[in-house]
């Protein structure tokens, strides 16, 4: 297929009006996030963006795979949009009405393993014929079910989740175009667009939360993208690790860390590192942006490196390893600093 800059515009658009529209319509349907101890907004805030999201990246996906020329990928995109739509209508379900963690859970499993059946898995090693394995397929299924749930984790500030998509999705749709996988390239840029839209509505101070509807979708895209990438040679699955490593770093360093600790890790909390920050005295605005260009680093280092040698690859990986080694450990000199500033 050819290029097409129609459905990305329009789902830019689309995502833009139909948020602005559930924003105008939220006194009806009373979804809010209500602020607690554990929040970082003080009012409270409509979470039914990520409907906008999600609906416009259907309907301009659906345009796309429709056309004659991409009906070939329609088949195992179908299984996908299945699953994805089992997945938004119980995320909505509990942005409105609040489901338990053992059924959410249920339900990520469910999704990530209907969406193996093309063997469509997490590579596990060099022999070829082990990636069909049992164990091929746990990973992948953990895998999914990891990304789902560390994206909706770090949807705890206005504009962070919405940012690393537009940023992220843009990222693999680059490397799908340089590799003429246009309609792979296509539909990440729908997906980021779509992202952009809602971030004109949630950029601080947020008018606007995406809520689970929308970032545990966007979590089980990103899985579902970065697998569809490696196993279409668009790019090593690792380079799409590393294009989405800041909210993958910070929620795997956090979670390790409370449970360490001895914390319950499935519970609510503020022990990420943005969250550290604005607790530090930061602006939502100023950590927000730092951490769009954390984004942009890794973006970056993921375009410039992939296909060059494996030297280079290693000492890239080795300087962003160093890079987020050396952000934790100014965060906790940080708050070292301010619990003695405060005892004094």
């Amino acid at each position: 297929m050819k290029a097409d800059i129609g459905p990305i515009l329009l789902s830019y658009l689309l995502s833009y009006f139909i948020v602005k529209i559930l924003l105008r319509a939220e006194p009806h349907f009373k979804v809010m996030d209500i602020p607690n101890d554990r929040s970082m907004h003080k009012i409270p805030v409509p979470r039914t963006g990520g409907v906008g999201i999600m609906v416009s990246i259907i309907t301009c996906a659906a345009f796309v795979l429709f056309q004659e020329d991409s009906i070939q990928e329609s088949g195992r995109l179908i299984i996908w949009l299945v699953s994805f739509t089992v997945l938004f209508c119980v995320s909505l379900a509990d942005d409105v009405r609040g489901l338990s963690s053992a059924s959410r859970l249920i339900v990520h499993i469910a999704c990530a393993a209907a969406v193996t059946y093309d063997g469509s898995l997490v590579p596990i090693a060099l022999d070829d014929s082990s990636n069909f394995s049992v164990l091929a397929y746990i990973v992948t299924v953990l895998y999914i079910v990891w990304m789902i749930n560390l994206y909706n984790f770090m949807d705890g500030m206005d504009g962070l989740a919405s940012g690393m998509a537009i940023i992220g999705f843009t990222a693999l749709g680059i490397f799908g175009y340089q590799g003429g996988e246009i309609y792979f390239s296509m539909l990440c840029f729908i997906v980021a667009a779509s992202s952009a839209g809602f971030l004109v509505l949630n950029f601080p101070p947020a008018k606007i939360f995406m809520g689970d509807v929308g970032s545990s979708t966007m979590g089980f895209l990103a899985a579902l993208f970065s697998l569809w990438a490696h196993n279409h040679n668009v790019v090593p699955i690792w380079i799409t690790l590393l294009v989405f490593s800041p909210f993958i770093v910070d929620s795997t360093m956090t979670l390790m860390r409370r449970a360490v600790n001895g914390e319950v890790i499935w519970s609510a909390h503020r022990s990420h590192f943005y969250q550290r920050l604005v607790q530090l005295g930061w602006s939502h605005r100023k950590t927000l942006l730092w951490e769009y260009a954390l984004m942009l680093l890794c973006v970056g280092s993921a375009l410039a490196i992939n296909n060059r040698s494996l030297i280079v690859q290693s000492i890239a990986i080795f300087v962003i390893i160093i890079i987020y080694l050396t952000i934790s450990l100014a965060v906790s000199l940080l708050e070292v600093k301010e619990r003695r500033r405060q005892r004094e």
